[in-house]
Order: structure tokens, then C-alpha cells, then sequence
């Protein structure tokens, strides 16, 4: 292969794996919650289209004062309504995206305890409930 030739295909190689690396880093910021800034783990969708941890917004509706029964949009500034839309096929897509290693470092690492976190409390609750008094206990 001609010098000239293994250039333009060591820079068409560079090209494609920086523009992988934007393609990774946007759909990460796509998924962020912006209040929590990391990955939702009960992601829903508020009025304004933007994409959220559930506590996170809701204790955002809580705090915030509100007019007419609407607050301001965390994201765009915009007055919305404090309605939230479940998005389970996000929390799908980020398991997915973790698991495939699209995702990783600090943002899945702490997506990953949360869900380690959650199968330990399903865990206990379930033991609770077949009678289990230490899980009782455990659980308050």
C-alpha cells in the first residue's frame, strides 16, 4: 500500500473514532438528567419534552413556586405543567447501552450501584414478605 494511501485510511480511521466518540458523548448528554446530572435510573419525560429522574423533578415541582399550577422548565425556561410520563424504554436503552459498554466510567458505574441498591431492597421486601424478621427489621 502507498504511503499516501495507508495516510488517507489512518485518517479516515481517526475520523471515524472521534466521530464515534461524539456520537457516544451526545447520546449521553441526550439521557443525563439535567438536575441530577447523571443517568436516570426512573427516568420520565415532563412537559417540557426533557427527559429526568423522577425524585429528581418531582421534588423540583415540590420546591418551586408555582403559577396557576404551572413552573418554570429546569431545561428551557418555559412554563409546564407538573405532569410526568413514565419512560421505561429509556431506562431499557441505558441497560442496554451499559451492558454493550457504550456507556461507561463514572456515569454507569453509579447507574450500576443504583441498581444494585435496588435489587438489595427488592430483595429484602420480598424476604419481609415471606416472613423473614431480620428483613423486617431491615426495612424499618
Amino acid at each position: 500500500m502507498s504511503d499516501k494511501k495507508r495516510s488517507n485510511n489512518e485518517l479516515t480511521n481517526s475520523d471515524q473514532g472521534s466521530g464515534a466518540k461524539r456520537q457516544k458523548q451526545s447520546v449521553e448528554l441526550d439521557l443525563i438528567c439535567p438536575i441530577m446530572h447523571e443517568l436516570p435510573f426512573d427516568p420520565v419525560h415532563a412537559e417540557d419534552g426533557s427527559l429526568y429522574e423522577r425524585k429528581a423533578i418531582e421534588e423540583y415541582f415540590a420546591t418551586t413556586t408555582k403559577s396557576e399550577g404551572k413552573v418554570r422548565s429546569p431545561v428551557k425556561g418555559v412554563m409546564i405543567g407538573t405532569s410526568i410520563f413514565a419512560a421505561p424504554h429509556i431506562k431499557n436503552t441505558i441497560e442496554g447501552l451499559i451492558s454493550d459498554d457504550v456507556i461507561t466510567g463514572d456515569l454507569a458505574n453509579k447507574w450500576k450501584e443504583r441498581a444494585k441498591e435496588k435489587k438489595s431492597v427488592d430483595d429484602l421486601i420480598k424476604d419481609a414478605e415471606n416472613g423473614n424478621k431480620h428483613a423486617m427489621y431491615n426495612l424499618g
